[in-house]
């Protein structure tokens, strides 16, 4: 993401519209999940940004929050 240490990408993520345009940056950078997200497909959300493990009660989650929007 182009951040050279850790406390750059901290430092980084000031204010909502940065921490935006981070997670817009990382969601170019894995490819998997741009589409994913256009597909509301929250398994494959879940599970591509933070792994198996818990990937069906993560997407739950997601599903749970576009539902509120």
């Amino acid at each position: 993401l182009g951040f050279g240490t850790p406390t750059e990408f901290v430092d980084a993520q000031y204010d909502e519209a940065s921490q935006v345009r981070t997670f817009a940056g990382f969601l170019t950078k894995v490819g998997k999940l741009g589409p994913a997200l256009a597909k509301r497909d929250w398994f494959a959300v879940a599970s591509t940004y933070n792994g198996v493990g818990k990937a069906t009660e993560y997407a739950a989650q997601l599903a749970q929050a576009y539902t509120k929007g």
